[in-house]
């Protein structure tokens, strides 16, 4: 067994991870407090990456560091959506 085939594995979960997560967000989106609405786009796109860099590692065809500098953005963003608002007790801000 290779790496580049648990790479490409980690890129086929990483990508029904991201589909399951958009089919319930969407199915779900007016259920949603604010808060959450807040954050769920940053973690499917935490797994976007995860699905690119493996991607990335398995074929080589891109130069190092775009994954990096992509997973950094949406860590950042995510710190900013986790973060905003934190002290609140009712999810249903605006």
């Amino acid at each position: 067994m290779t790496w580049d085939l648990l790479r490409w594995a980690n890129v086929v979960l990483a990508s029904a991870v991201v589909m399951l997560l958009m089919a319930g967000t969407i199915h779900r989106w007016h259920d949603m407090p604010n808060r959450i609405k807040r954050i769920v786009p940053w973690v499917i796109a935490t797994y976007v990456v995860i699905a690119y860099g493996s991607g990335e590692a398995a074929h080589q065809d891109t130069p190092p560091g775009y994954r990096v500098v992509l997973l950094m953005c949406v860590l950042a963003g995510m710190v900013i959506a986790l973060s905003y608002r934190i002290d609140d007790d009712n999810y249903d801000d605006n």
